[in-house]
């Protein structure tokens, strides 16, 4: 009897033989991949140009705050003001004053339309948004002293006020004090000083 040849074994064999031949080898290190990284001079800030211009509202507040600084006075004893976008609900204020004290109440509008004004008991006044202040005086005002302002029809901007007190010396529309130094006999020399006048 011959002797058959054991296939099975040794294909079994070349197969073992080809599996430690590649397990064997060095392995390839992972390959990777870079993220794409974000352009920071272009995100968020229109190209890169640095702090971005105001808006309209921030220019109409500007505005307005500038034309009720323009007629105020340097310095008040008591003083309230304050600036905001102009919305349907409008501006209401009670201030505290000093009762019995004289006040202005100055109110500007930057925008379009116009609002309307009431301060205290006094007859609404309709002011326009032109940027140019008005003021109302209160020659003696009451404990709490309510201010509104609202906008009519389609009005739209930004308002701004303020509440200032009257000094006395300031409050008696430019009169003379006489100056008992003074010769008032002599033509020559002025009874007295006039007073600055305050800016209505």
């Amino acid at each position: 009897m011959g002797f058959r040849r054991p296939w099975g074994v040794a294909v079994s064999l070349a197969l073992v033989s080809l599996l430690v031949a590649g397990c064997g080898g060095a392995a390839e290190p992972p390959v990777e991949v870079e993220e794409p990284v974000p352009d920071r001079t272009s995100a968020g800030t229109g190209g890169g140009t640095g702090a971005s211009e105001p808006s309209q509202r921030e220019r109409e507040e500007e505005r307005a705050v500038a034309a009720v600084d323009a007629i105020s006075l340097e310095e008040a004893e008591f003083a309230e003001s304050g600036a905001q976008e102009l919305t349907a609900e409008g501006v209401h204020i009670r201030s505290q004053p000093v009762a019995g004290e004289a006040y202005h109440v100055i109110v500007a509008c930057a925008g379009t339309g116009a609002v309307r004004v009431v301060v205290g008991g006094q007859a609404p006044a309709s002011v326009p948004c032109d940027g140019v202040a008005v003021s109302r005086r209160v020659q003696s005002a009451p404990a709490e002293l309510p201010l509104a302002i609202t906008a009519v029809g389609g009005a739209a901007g930004a308002v701004a006020w303020r509440i200032e007190s009257v000094a006395a010396e300031e409050d008696d529309g430019g009169t003379v004090d006489p100056d008992p130094e003074l010769d008032d006999d002599d033509a020559d020399h002025p009874v007295g000083k006039p007073r600055r006048k305050v800016r209505r």
